[in-house]
């Protein structure tokens, strides 16, 4: 038997996409164009762009609140919150490069339109996580497996939901489509007295 010790956990659900939500994306909101540091996208101008649309914010954190509260088991005392969320905009031959966020505990990423053209999400395991293999001594393999993975790739799909600790390291692949990739990107952070059972409490 084998035993993965220590996993990175990546939620991933279908939530579906709320009508109404394209056309929010795609009509209404305002953007701005990036092209520097690895990245040619365009970014809704507003950070809190979910407190534009409760209704769809509420959608996206009960995703959120699944993941924390039933699989991570995050304590009821813990309040949970999204602190920052953002659209980004994907023309053809877009890409957002490999990066972390900082200044959260986790984040997620919500597809509302894209296409098996559109470009995968890819998490790379860096430094930061060794798993079997140290990246000084590293032999062939003949597969992929995930104790010995360097990467991982998601083909997202419209109404996808993925949330993961803010620190790996993930990119979007160039979108081949004609069609513009739609996403929410967000952070969530934690509130309230913590660290109780530790011995080191702090309130946040």
């Amino acid at each position: 038997m084998l035993h993965e010790l220590f996993p990175v956990p990546v939620w991933e659900e279908n939530i579906g996409v709320p009508d109404g939500t394209l056309s929010f994306v795609d009509e209404i909101v305002k953007y701005e164009r990036m092209g520097a540091y690895g990245n040619t996208k365009s970014i809704s101008c507003n950070k809190q762009i979910l407190k534009e649309v409760p209704e769809l914010e509420n959608h996206v954190f009960e995703g959120v609140s699944r993941y924390l509260r039933n699989h991570l088991l995050v304590a009821p005392n813990v309040t949970i919150e999204i602190v920052r969320s953002w659209v980004v905009l994907h023309y053809k031959g877009d890409y957002s490069d490999f990066h972390t966020h900082t200044n959260a505990v986790w984040s997620g990423i919500y597809y509302i339109q894209t296409e098996p053209n559109s470009g995968d999400l890819l998490f790379d395991k860096t430094g930061l996580y060794q798993n079997c293999f140290l990246q000084v001594l590293e032999p062939d393999t003949l597969g992929y497996i995930n104790a010995t993975a360097k990467h991982h790739r998601f083909q997202p799909k419209p109404g996808d939901l993925f949330v993961f600790p803010s620190q790996l390291m993930h990119k979007a692949e160039p979108n081949q489509s004609t069609n513009c990739r739609y996403c929410i990107a967000f952070d969530v952070f934690i509130r309230g007295t913590i660290g109780t059972r530790h011995g080191n409490e702090v309130t946040l």
